[in-house]
């Protein structure tokens, strides 16, 4: 019994002394504050993430850190992390990707459009990139908003979410046909494209100059989001 107690105490030794020099080790704790932001602990994810911040100033922590605020409802502390990034940090594609993305999230459109933008100066092909800024121009009433997720879709002809952009922007500026027929593309590649009961269908019936979109239907594919996965399609 003596050996066996001396094994129970001698393992919770190494896990108290494995958790402490996790918390000192920057990369450490962004893998601890990802696991517990994948299994809802929010609370315990952000100081997780803080304490990862404290330790290393980098691209993905600060990323991490800002899906955890927006996850907890704090959009404009969460916009704040990716805005306070040292000067090089703030030079990574990645968190400039995110910011992007957080911008269009927080509606601040003028932002998001110059800042996909810029992203597209240094990768001009980027079809996630060319997606989320249709959205934008759509949104701010730019005439370019049709032709740049046509770019996006002549990239990637496979891009999910160019079809449905350009879907619902044709459909909205009264070309029922041509919208329908890119989001039955999009729906055929993809169910979970369209939600029940939009009746993007239906607009043929309603004749030109009739159609409309559905409040809630269009839902944008944002760069940088908390699962990390970009809108390629």
């Amino acid at each position: 019994m003596s050996e066996i107690s001396g094994i129970c105490k001698g393992g919770i030794i190494v896990r108290s002394r494995l958790r402490g020099a996790i918390q000192k080790c920057s990369l450490g704790s962004l893998l601890t504050g990802r696991t517990l932001l994948a299994a809802g602990r929010l609370q315990d994810a952000e100081r997780s993430m803080r304490n990862a911040l404290s330790l290393e100033d980098t691209a993905q922590t600060r990323v991490t850190s800002y899906d955890t605020l927006r996850k907890q409802g704090c959009g404009e502390e969460a916009l704040g992390v990716l805005e306070s990034a040292s000067e090089a940090v703030s030079k990574k594609r990645h968190l400039r990707e995110a910011y992007a993305g957080a911008l269009l999230s927080a509606g601040l459109l003028k932002g998001a459009a110059a800042a996909h933008e810029e992203l597209l100066k240094d990768e001009p092909e980027d079809a996630a990139v060319l997606n989320n800024l249709a959205l934008v121009y759509g949104q701010l009433g730019n005439p370019e908003a049709i032709a740049t997720a046509r770019r996006a879709i002549q990239i990637d002809p496979r891009n999910i979410p160019a079809l449905d952009t350009l879907g619902w922007m044709l459909v909205s500026q009264r070309s029922p046909d041509k919208g329908i027929k890119c989001l039955r593309d999009a729906l055929v590649r993809d169910p979970s494209v369209l939600p029940l009961g939009c009746g993007a269908c239906e607009t043929r019936e309603q004749g030109r100059g009739q159609a409309r979109v559905a409040d809630g239907c269009q839902r944008p594919r944002i760069l940088g989001d908390e699962s990390g996965a970009r809108a390629t399609g």
